[in-house]
């Protein structure tokens, strides 16, 4: 007579018993709907499981890719000050190398002799020396018995100044 065909409504099937026909009507106005809606599948345990599974997948990559773009943004921002910090120091280094130039100067020389109390020659107290002959130079010979214990003194004196 009627079979259940999983949609929890009951249909007659083509050689059942004959009805009266209100309920004829009825019974296809019913199938009407039915054909016109969509048929909502029920979702198995397994696809269930599926969807949490990519929906918590997607979401932890979201949030591993906010955490990446949260590290990026820091070393991005360490890095910009680092760049503020290393122009500063170029501007000091080219501010203290031109007064290391400008304190070789002349004019430099001379204001700081003038702060120290010194001042200029004149020319009384200018004296000339002329000396005649060659020039000539002389070489002392050690000792023979200082000389290598000099040289032991002047190696521990040398390997002390690359020490410190």
């Amino acid at each position: 007579m009627f079979e259940n065909d999983g949609s929890n409504a009951l249909k007659p099937n083509d050689y059942a018993i004959t009805l009266p026909e209100q309920t004829a009507q009825e019974a296809a106005r019913r199938r009407r709907r039915q054909a016109a809606k969509p048929r909502q599948r029920q979702m198995s345990s397994q696809q269930k499981s599926a969807v949490v599974a990519v929906t918590i997948a997607l979401f932890a990559m979201a949030l591993t890719v906010l955490m990446f773009k949260a590290e990026l943004n820091t070393n991005y921002k360490e890095l910009s000050q680092s760049k503020d910090k290393l122009a500063v120091l170029s501007s000091r280094v080219e501010q203290l190398s031109s007064e290391i130039e400008g304190g070789g100067s002349l004019v430099a020389v001379e204001e700081k002799a003038a702060e120290l109390g010194l001042s200029q020659a004149e020319q009384s107290q200018i004296v000339y020396i002329t000396l005649g002959g060659k020039d000539s130079g002389e070489i002392l010979a050690e000792d023979g018995g200082t000389r290598g214990l000099s040289q032991f003194f002047n190696k521990v004196a040398a390997i002390a100044e690359y020490l410190y």
